[in-house]
């Protein structure tokens, strides 16, 4: 009895094809990837500094709250003159630091928000998937 010769069909020519036509498929999509995140952390900066800014504008209308209450109380009433100069003295030293981290924040955002090696590196990891 004669048998029919059996077609032999390797896995590997295939994987290999397929692995290939799947990366060629995906790294546009791990370099579109890399762009959002370059995107993505220049917004956090941008709502940071906002956040700081309202902030700001609170602390400064509450530290002029203070100053106005302190400047309406009777000179004669010692008790409440300190404790208003307390409270304007508070104020004044939240405005103060908020102000500080303003300044650090803007004088961070004159430099790039990634640096060229970072922008590098993720680039070639969303092109290397």
């Amino acid at each position: 009895m004669a048998v029919g010769n059996c077609i032999g069909f390797g896995g590997m020519r295939v994987d290999r094809a397929v692995a290939q036509e799947v990366l060629e498929r995906l790294q546009p999509l791990g370099i579109e990837a890399a762009l959002r995140a370059m995107e993505a952390h220049t917004q956090r900066h941008s709502d940071n500094q906002q956040q700081l800014e309202n902030l700001i504008k609170q602390a400064q209308y509450e530290a002029a709250r203070a100053r106005r209450q302190y400047d309406a109380v009777d000179p004669g009433n010692r008790l409440v003159a300190g404790e208003l100069e307390r409270r304007w003295n508070e104020k004044l030293i939240l405005l103060r630091d908020l102000e500080v981290q303003f300044e650090m924040l803007s004088t961070d955002r004159n430099t790039p928000a990634l640096s060229a090696d970072d922008r590098t590196r993720l680039m070639m990891l969303g092109s290397d998937l």
